[in-house]
């Protein structure tokens, strides 16, 4: 029944047919991938920070956030670490569940990726 959307850096929510548009979040992180929870009371979505190299710009560190569509207060719910979150899905509708990779070193050229999955479950209202 509706649709979420990244519009000028923002996450958006519309009917299907673009009506109704209302804009859920108001803040200057970079964002990606909102998806709703599986009763669509709530948004999913990760934050990045931009990874700059001489020839181009890639995904850099990133955190889990969930906006709540009634009130759009937002909350980061993944600690503020070095690696990146490559996948992040609703299990139920306070259930997520993603993988984060991280550098087990710091060797620019050897470094090791570590990826564990994590299941997060957020507290009901």
């Amino acid at each position: 029944k509706r649709l979420t959307f990244l519009r000028g850096g923002q996450v958006w929510t519309s009917g299907p047919n673009g009506e109704d548009a209302k804009q859920i979040t108001f803040d200057s992180t970079l964002k990606t991938f909102p998806t709703f929870s599986r009763d669509g009371s709530s948004i999913a979505y990760l934050t990045w920070q931009p990874n700059d190299r001489q020839e181009h710009t890639r995904l850099g560190p990133t955190d889990l956030w969930v906006v709540d569509i009634a009130t759009t207060l937002a909350m980061r719910v993944t600690a503020p670490l070095s690696g990146r979150i490559n996948s992040f899905d609703w299990l139920d509708d306070r259930t997520l569940i993603f993988d984060r990779v991280e550098q087990q070193n710091e060797l620019p050229f050897f470094s090791t990726p570590r990826s564990s999955l994590r299941q997060l479950s957020l507290m009901s209202r």
